[in-house]
């Protein structure tokens, strides 16, 4: 938890109206919606599908309103989670809801790793744009300490508070909006060299046949999903400083989601048919030209407008390189307030004018500033492997966890949901997502390079899976960080009413905005009155039997499933106290 704020007496009762998590509304639903569409960014069409058309035909069209799907079905799910659990750290809060601790705090660990190698993956090829744009010639080193300049630019940007993280998205939106769609429209009016019905024919014409549906398709697939999945949980990433949240992060999800969407699938359409006759491949280096210039707006537009173009991008992903860091700063901001990461206490910390994770954002920033002089072009798409390979487990993981709530009958649904239609969503969606994970970690030379690179993403989520597991034994064992602070919680609690929707310390139990619970000072922890009635009374009672505290837990719960026995030994040693 972190440090209580906005304290007011009752006029009725005794009882505080107490608000235990710190940071302050600073989106509204159409700023949580830009942020998510500036993240999207529409714009990145000019950068990969000229390259996917080489690999698999125009007709690799066909991979984009497949992905776009499932991203709604993900943004459908993701929206009925963070309206029942409207909270910073979004996958991580909703797996250790739905899952337990442990599992959160790997999901966590994920989440954070697959942004911080993301910004890497993203600003070290934007420093080879940036001097391609200029004419000039760099070599590794100097593209290294560029794209660090532009990671410290970034950290600065989100330190500065969110008023200028707001102005960056809204620029960055109307960047990637206005130039997709109006080099998309001269491109499709004036330069269109394929009828449309390239778009869903193989290379040669006519049907698409299966080998190339399991083999170019899969590569056109795995462009298209490290590209355009990224962003889609965003709003929920600070759902607690959206107003409103519970309403308005699903609707920022999906509005954002299905305007970016719509761009994406007339701006790729416009390019791939605007691709020289000559035949796809003869365009060979587009490939090496996809973060140096669009060959095909080279092509048809002139040098000038394709510079135009490429300073256009530039723009739109320095804004999510941005973007990207307030997202990992959050969610390692949530691992540290719930005392799950080592020096929780030094990165909990939060400005006092705006309540903001200050020294979070500088630890991501630092990392992330590190990692381009470890990189190299080669590794590039290792590293995008890595990255979306990591956040679509974290994105499967709650997933799961929200299917066997309803299959166990106790998901209880927020102000927004998907009513009956939740299961058959979540089977589909977790389906689809583990066939694009599996098809994101197929050792493929001709796309990840050749040897051990081939190998590169596997070998990169293994590293963080086991990173993570090695932290979670850590932080778990006896007397560890987690059972400190969260098994052994102070007996001298206060009565408070909560003002903002907060997590039992005991049961790890949802407690909505306006319920009353027990505020432990020290700790700074909440313990909901069912636990904290258990532990008063089984003070006495040490020997008490595992099945005689379930009986009791399941009748002051008032729940159906039985409580864990990580929770049984939390609610032990919160009587012990």
């Amino acid at each position: 938890m972190s440090e209580p704020v906005e304290v007011v007496s009752s006029a009725s009762t005794d009882v505080l109206d107490l608000q235990v998590r710190a940071v302050r509304h600073g989106f509204s639903l159409r700023a949580a919606a830009v942020l998510s569409f500036a993240t999207m960014r529409p714009i990145y069409v000019f950068t990969s599908m000229a390259g996917v058309a080489v690999a698999a035909g125009i007709g690799s069209w066909l991979a984009i309103p497949i992905c776009y799907a499932l991203m709604l079905l993900v943004a459908a799910v993701f929206g009925e989670m963070a309206s029942r659990w409207p909270l910073d750290g979004s996958a991580y809060e909703w797996t250790r809801q739905l899952i337990g601790p442990r599992t959160g705090l790997l999901v966590g660990w994920a989440y954070l790793c697959s942004y911080i190698v993301f910004m890497a993956a993203i600003s070290y090829p934007m420093a080879a744009k940036f001097y391609s744009l200029l004419s000039v010639s760099a070599n590794s080193q100097q593209k290294a300490v560029t794209a660090a300049a532009l990671v410290l630019i970034a950290t600065a940007i989100n330190l500065a508070g969110r008023a200028y993280l707001k102005v960056v998205a809204y620029v960055a939106a109307a960047i990637s909006l206005v130039g997709a769609l109006v080099f998309g429209t001269i491109l499709l009016v004036g330069h269109r060299q394929h009828p449309f019905s390239s778009l869903w024919q193989s290379p040669e014409g006519g049907a698409h046949g299966w080998s190339w549906l399991t083999g170019p398709f899969l590569i056109a697939l795995i462009a298209v999903t490290f590209s355009a999945f990224r962003g889609t949980e965003i709003a929920a990433e600070v759902a607690e400083e959206v107003k409103d949240p519970e309403r308005s992060v699903p609707k920022a999800m999906i509005w954002s989601l299905v305007a970016s969407g719509a761009v994406v699938l007339y701006t790729s359409a416009a390019l791939l048919l605007a691709i020289p006759e000559a035949s796809t491949s003869s365009l060979g280096s587009v490939t090496d030209a996809v973060w140096t210039s669009s060959l095909v707006v080279q092509v048809n537009l002139g040098v000038g407008p394709a510079k135009v173009l490429s300073g256009l991008i530039i723009l739109a992903f320095f804004a999510v390189l941005v973007i990207f860091q307030m997202a990992a700063s959050r969610t390692l901001w949530t691992t540290t307030r719930d005392r799950v990461l080592p020096a929780h206490n030094f990165f909990g910390k939060l400005t006092a004018r705006e309540g903001l994770p200050h020294r979070a954002i500088i630890a991501v920033g630092v990392v992330a500033a590190v990692l381009p002089f470890l990189t190299s072009t080669a590794a590039e798409y290792v590293l995008w492997g890595v990255a979306g390979a990591a956040l679509l487990l974290v994105y499967l993981v709650p997933i799961i966890g929200a299917g066997f709530s309803r299959v166990r009958g106790t998901w209880h649904s927020g102000p927004w949901s998907l009513g009956g239609w939740g299961l058959p969503v979540i089977v589909v969606t977790a389906i689809a997502l583990l066939g694009l994970i599996t098809n994101l970690l197929w050792p493929r030379s001709v796309y990840w390079g050749p040897g051990n690179y081939a190998w590169g993403p596997i070998a990169g989520v293994a590293v963080i899976i086991i990173t993570g597991l090695l932290i979670s034994v850590w932080a778990f064992r006896e007397g560890g960080i987690h059972t400190r602070h969260y098994g052994h919680v102070d007996r001298d609690l206060q009565r408070i009413r909560l003002t903002g929707a907060s997590t039992c310390a005991v049961c790890l139990g949802e407690l909505p905005q306006g319920s009353q619970a027990q505020w432990d000072e020290g700790a700074h922890a909440v313990v909901c009155l069912p636990c904290d009635e258990m532990a008063d009374l089984f003070a006495g009672k040490a020997g008490a039997t595992d099945n005689e505290l379930t009986e009791v837990f399941m009748k002051t719960h008032l729940r159906a499933a039985e409580p864990s026995a990580s929770t049984l030994r939390r609610i032990r040693q919160h009587a012990a106290r």
